[in-house]
């Protein structure tokens, strides 16, 4: 009797057990009738466990029945586990359930359901993401290409067939990224190598294995440049990104061609020249502006402001303390005028400085100096020597 006890204790903690699981389980018999479930099992029928065995109600309906019966038939035939997904109505909500059913020892069959609902749901939203990303890359300029974990080819956009000018049936067969690389050799569509399989053993590996972004610029043997972009996906794989930037480049060293001509003009010019923005602030100067005002070219190249240099410049106006606050906020305002001025300014030194203010198309002042101390004195002495033989005749 204690035995027998002990045995139905057992089965009633089993019976426990299986009523505590949150999914559907069930026995059926080698002749395929329903001899057991869990309380999940009646839930889900919205029955209790007696009516559910009594009427054999299996879990996909009446309209279904024939498809249960097939995998319980197939997991009795076979050694190993039978299973299908199939969408089931449980209470008012409609579930992707997976049904699977193994063969026991004793030749029951024993069986549970999965709900993958919430997995289809971030199926669905995955791809209704992956077709809005492939609509926004199918629409840019720039050549896109994904590679998937396989390392073959999972999208591409117009731009990258046009880029390459392969034919599109090549790409539209998966092709593996190292096939790829071998027929953009053929056509010559890679930097040279002297060694191209060792070359693209390390970029298959690099991109297998890569982390961050990363960015280089691919020079192609008929001059064209390309801005390459590869980035890490998420899901496994690379994107790869591309852009023709060669009028770019050759825009940018003709640019900076001219902006050092200019520099190497400016500097080898006898006038001081010195550039301030719309807000007073120094963006431009030369050697002869250092010199002729002695402003240290640290100080300058701080770009400060049109008031500071006054102030570093105050020992050479000719005006006292009481003035100086009123001349220098009257400098100050004159400096970013915009008009076009011209005078001369006899300095405290005795040196004596032309100058001439030009406005500049973006806003800035442009400002040239030039030292006339010298012809001014020669001037000078001349003048007076001529008045001096006007009052003896």
């Amino acid at each position: 009797a204690s035995a027998l006890d002990a045995a139905e204790a057992a089965v009633g903690r089993l019976r426990m057990a299986l009523d505590a699981l949150p999914f559907p389980l069930w026995r059926r018999d080698a002749d395929l009738k329903l001899t057991d479930c869990n309380t999940a099992y009646a839930a889900a029928l919205v029955e209790s466990r007696d009516a559910v065995l009594s009427a054999g109600l299996e879990l996909l309906g009446r309209n279904q029945e024939r498809q249960a019966h097939a995998i319980a038939k197939e997991a009795l035939a076979g050694d190993a586990p039978a299973s299908r997904e199939s969408h089931v109505v449980i209470g008012e909500s409609r579930r992707l359930m997976e049904i699977r059913e193994w063969k026991l020892p004793d030749g029951d069959l024993i069986g549970l359901a999965r709900d993958l609902t919430d997995m289809e749901d971030l199926q669905s939203e995955l791809k209704r993401h992956t077709e809005a990303q492939a609509e926004v890359l199918e629409n840019l300029g720039t050549a896109m290409a994904i590679f998937g974990t396989d390392m073959h080819l999972d999208f591409y956009n117009t731009a990258y067939v046009r880029l390459w000018g392969i034919e599109e049936h090549f790409f539209q067969n998966r092709p593996h990224l190292g096939d790829v690389l071998e027929v953009l050799r053929e056509h010559r569509l890679l930097p040279e190598q002297p060694d191209f399989p060792a070359y693209k053993r390390a970029l298959l590996q690099d991109f297998k294995t890569l982390i961050q972004s990363r960015e280089e610029l691919i020079h192609l043997p008929d001059g064209m440049t390309l801005r390459m972009l590869v980035v890490p996906n998420p899901l496994g794989g690379v994107l790869l990104s591309y852009e023709d930037v060669t009028d770019r480049l050759a825009m940018e060293r003709n640019y900076n061609t001219l902006i050092e001509v200019q520099r190497e003009t400016l500097d080898n010019l006898y006038e001081g020249v010195v550039v301030y923005g719309v807000d007073g602030v120094l963006q431009l100067f030369n050697p002869a502006f250092v010199k002729i005002w002695d402003i240290p070219t640290d100080v300058l190249k701080s770009q400060p402001h049109v008031r500071e240099l006054l102030e570093q410049s105050r020992a050479y106006f000719a005006v006292d303390d009481e003035a100086w606050s009123h001349y220098l906020e009257r400098a100050v305002m004159a400096t970013t005028e915009p008009e076009e001025r011209q005078g001369r300014l006899e300095r405290a030194d005795g040196s004596v400085i032309d100058w001439a203010r030009v406005p500049l198309p973006d806003g800035a002042v442009l400002y040239t100096f030039v030292d006339v101390t010298d012809s001014f004195r020669v001037e000078l002495a001349l003048r007076e020597r001529h008045e001096a033989c006007l009052l003896y005749t």
